[in-house]
């Protein structure tokens, strides 16, 4: 198994990627289950970003709970996205194990879970605002980031 980029930029791209798709589920048949897997997905790979701008050790799962206690250690601001966190995980979880006691996933569910993404993810990056901005969205889904001061 390769090991996973330490470059925040890549991570951040990827998160992109999975939101657009989110995005896509949504139009024209909405897709509820595949929007609320990217949406958490994409939420998972900002936290993950974020964790690797700061060097910060976590354990490799996809629990986004466990990653804003992380992120919180280094900016307690990230307790805010706690419950997010919590919903996200919660909204995405029928998607990702098939089973007959899985709850159904609506229409609503999916919008919520684009919400918090959309939300949630500028705030992950701009937590690490001391290093890195976002500068523009390409047609790609990727975001392009600078460094300053």
């Amino acid at each position: 198994m390769k090991k996973e980029s330490d470059d925040p930029f890549a991570w951040f791209a990827k998160a992109e990627m999975d939101l657009t798709l989110a995005q896509r589920a949504m139009e024209p048949e909405p897709l509820s289950e595949l929007a609320c897997y990217h949406a958490q997905q994409c939420a998972e790979k900002y936290l993950k970003g974020y964790l690797k701008s700061r060097k910060l050790v976590f354990k490799w799962m996809h629990d986004l709970v466990y990653l804003v206690d992380v992120c919180a250690t280094s900016d307690v601001s990230f307790q805010d996205l706690r419950e997010d966190a919590v919903a996200l995980t919660r909204l995405a979880e029928p998607s990702r194990y098939p089973g007959p006691d899985q709850p159904s996933v609506t229409l609503d569910d999916a919008r919520e879970s684009l919400r918090i993404a959309n939300w949630a993810s500028p705030r992950m990056v701009g937590a690490t605002k001391d290093r890195i901005i976002p500068v523009e969205r390409s047609v790609h889904a990727t975001t392009r980031f600078r460094f300053y001061g």
